[in-house]
């Protein structure tokens, strides 16, 4: 088993977001020994009278034939999804099937040009040959026949049917469906990935699976993926060079949100990312960008350990509405890297309000990101000097890269709506908190014991707020006819009536979330450094819930009181940490 090392230069460029050739092909290397210990793993868990011997026979011969071949099948993306499924089984048969391992074993004697004949488990009549196609048909016997020969190529023989496969492997046969590839680029520039709808252990992506695409749906996503990787290579060709080089199969996916786009990585599938194949190529290229950025940490992770496991889910994720613990944030923010990184680009290419405002804002969420990682206390040393290489490169291009005023100002008030929603989604004040905040009504509160709210966290409020969807409606000129009265104050710039009127929906509604949130932008314009516009934007929560109490017990204090005595009971504590 080789060692592996990771040079200060190439762990400072996957720190900025990138990763070279040398970087990626050693993150690679560690991905297949990872396999081999998975294989090792999988021979000890099973029992002695069932160990694979022909199994294992066969991938030694083929890695003393060709070690690369067996190096493609330990790497195929969804190896390790079905050995972890395999070790962690509690008897054999329970988890990942072990008739898989014959069928990796053929492959890789495929791979390696190897004679041979070897019994491989079939389900259902079918016989999968992971990285190759499936045979169907093959009939109800628990096993059919894979023979190659250098000359005849490969036969498989069912008990109701025998296919031949021969040498064409990506061609379509009776009783043969192939993996179908889609091309891109020329030359060293190009990239071949696998279009995996047929592989049973493909499910990892949380997302409903396609069935297998018609040749012709195939055929317009490798179009596709010829535009999109066009603007790859012209425009990110670091990132180019990481895709390049790592990601080997694409998963079709299916939306259930037409109007949402649709992608995801695994842990578990290195090399491989699922997806709806969305309308556009530069869609796609983003797409690829954002998730091969999770597969790139994912391997880093592999080989060094960048935080403590175990954290508690606390923290604020800008692109999530839950809270989060340390490792799922720090994936979240490099694969956002890649996202500002698109955007970053795209506005130069095609220069405009909205390029300019998805860059701004995806700037602002992924550096609060990582600030928020750089306070959590559970970074490990590798871990910290990764976070300040991201940091590093986002305030870097938040020096270089201006922005008009009228986008910094949306992009401050989508980040604002972002933080406070979050907070009155999740965020529940301390009992003594609030009863802190309520001693200024002591006298009239005789007899009302203050409650705190539920902790059952609220769905109704979304990851961005109305407010916020309408000032980014605005600055990329689209239509906000639908907004209603507060928020038309707000939007044409009316700060006195726009707190006003949020202060009375409010108290007509203290349920409602979508005013807190308006009241808090609101109070920001007005004047950021009052009490009320901070206590507005730290502590939200703590104004609702002792603003809720009085209300209950029939006290009519003003919202604008409320969060002038939070900020003096929370002092110098009140700050934006968002975490639970």
């Amino acid at each position: 088993m080789p060692e592996h090392l990771i040079s200060a230069a190439q762990f400072g460029e996957l720190a900025a977001g990138y990763g070279g050739r040398q970087a990626m092909e050693t993150l690679l290397a560690g991905q297949i020994s990872r396999g081999m210990l998975l294989l090792r793993a999988v021979l000890a868990a099973c029992p002695d009278e069932r160990l694979p011997g022909d199994a294992l026979t066969l991938i030694a011969d083929a890695q003393r034939e060709d070690p690369a071949a067996v190096e493609s099948v330990l790497a195929h993306p969804f190896f390790a999804a079905w050995a972890t499924n395999r070790v962690r089984a509690a008897h054999p048969g329970a988890g990942g099937d072990p008739g898989r391992l014959f069928a990796y074993a053929a492959t890789a004697a495929i791979r390696a040009g190897l004679d041979f004949e070897l019994a491989v488990p079939v389900r259902g009549g079918a016989l999968w040959l992971p990285g190759l196609g499936l045979a169907t048909g093959l009939g109800a016997a628990p096993s059919a026949t894979v023979r190659n020969r250098r000359r005849e190529g490969v036969v498989i023989g069912g008990s109701e049917r025998e296919v031949v496969v021969g040498r064409a492997f990506e061609s379509a046969m009776p009783g043969w469906l192939p993996l179908r590839i889609a091309r891109a680029g020329i030359g060293d520039e190009s990239i071949a990935l696998m279009v995996e709808d047929l592989d049973p252990y493909r499910d990892l992506f949380q997302w409903p699976l396609a069935p297998r695409l018609s040749d012709e749906a195939v055929a317009d996503f490798q179009r596709l993926l010829g535009d999109a990787w066009t603007i790859v290579t012209r425009d990110h060709p670091e990132h180019a060079i990481a895709l390049r080089t790592g990601l080997r199969a694409v998963v079709p996916l299916v939306s259930t949100d037409p109007a949402a786009e649709v992608s995801a990585a695994s842990r578990l599938a290195c090399g491989s990312i699922g997806l709806a194949v969305p309308s556009d190529a530069e869609t796609l290229a983003m797409l690829l960008i954002h998730e091969f950025q999770h597969m790139k940490l994912g391997a880093l992770l592999d080989l060094v350990p960048l935080y403590r496991p175990g954290g508690a889910p606390r923290h604020r994720a800008p692109w999530r509405p839950d809270p989060r613990p340390a490792g799922a944030l720090l994936q979240g923010a490099f694969a956002h890297i890649g996202v500002t990184d698109y955007w970053r680009l795209r506005r130069r290419r095609r220069p405009g309000a909205a390029a300019d405002l998805e860059f701004g804002y995806w700037l602002a969420q992924t550096i609060e990101a990582t600030d928020t990682l750089d306070r959590s206390g559970e970074m490990t040393d590798h871990g910290r000097r990764f976070v300040t290489g991201m940091a590093r490169t986002l305030r870097g291009w938040r020096e270089t890269e201006e922005l008009p005023p009228g986008i910094r100002r949306a992009v401050d008030d989508m980040s604002r709506a972002g933080s406070v929603a979050w907070r009155l989604r999740n965020v529940r004040p301390a009992q003594d908190s609030v009863e802190r905040v309520l001693e200024e009504w002591r006298d009239q509160l005789a007899g009302h014991r203050a409650q705190a709210p539920s902790t059952e966290p609220s769905t109704s409020l979304p990851l961005l707020p109305g407010l916020a969807r309408l000032v980014r409606q605005r600055t990329i000129g689209r239509s906000t006819e639908r907004a209603g009265e507060p928020a038309v104050a707000y939007l044409r710039g009316d700060w006195p009536a726009a707190t006003r009127r949020y202060q009375d929906s409010i108290a007509a509604d203290p349920d409602d979330h979508e005013n807190w949130v308006g009241l808090s932008l609101a109070a920001g314009r007005l004047d950021p450094d009052t009490a009320v516009a901070r206590a507005l934007a730290a502590r939200p929560e703590l104004v609702r819930a002792a603003y809720r109490c009085l209300r209950g017990a029939g006290v009519a204090a003003t919202v604008g009181a409320v969060a002038e005595r939070v900020a003096y009971t929370e002092g110098g504590s009140m700050s934006q940490l968002n975490r639970v």
